[in-house]
């Protein structure tokens, strides 16, 4: 480990990842179980506060209501957003329908791989992964960007939302 001056921790470099492989039972062309796409909307893992418990003033003072800690909240199911131009696999738009008829099939424990492009190219280990846990794909668009003056070189892309039990670094 390096470190800094004063003997702190030097900070790690940031990821500069541009590949994001989607990898599990049944995504991807057929025989390669990964979907590729080129941007990382979000990764979301969300608690909604809890409110504060309040009781009465103890007896014979005149002070306000006290407030008790009460639980951190309740979470929300964590999610995966990730974006790629449309193509010919239609395997995400698959999952998403077999999640919307509430098919057993359509929750699959997969992972998120992100690498660079270089490394994706030459068949290295990702840069990071992500283990997502009873996911299924919640939501899916597809819509058309305009790229060039007056709105003509439209690029059609799909949007996908995925949820989870939990977002997992590899390892953990």
């Amino acid at each position: 480990m390096t470190t800094q001056p004063g003997g702190a921790p030097a900070p790690l470099p940031p990821l500069a990842v541009s590949v994001f492989v989607l990898a599990g039972p049944g995504l991807g062309p057929a025989g390669t179980s990964k979907t590729v796409f080129q941007q990382l909307v979000q990764m979301t893992s969300e608690i909604q506060p809890a409110q504060p418990a309040t009781t009465p003033p103890p007896t014979g003072t005149t002070s306000g209501v006290t407030h008790t800690r009460a639980p951190l909240g309740t979470a929300l199911p964590p999610t995966v957003t990730l974006k790629r131009r449309l193509d010919a696999d239609t395997s995400p738009w698959q999952w998403h329908r077999a999640a919307s008829l509430g098919l057993a099939e359509a929750i699959k424990d997969v992972a998120l791989e992100m690498y660079t492009a270089p490394d994706y190219a030459a068949g290295k280990p990702p840069a990071a992964t992500w283990q997502l846990p009873n996911a299924w794909c919640a939501k899916a668009t597809i819509a058309t960007e305009t790229t060039g003056p007056n709105g003509q070189n439209g690029v059609v892309y799909e949007t996908v939302e995925i949820c989870c039990d939990a977002i997992l670094p590899a390892g953990a």
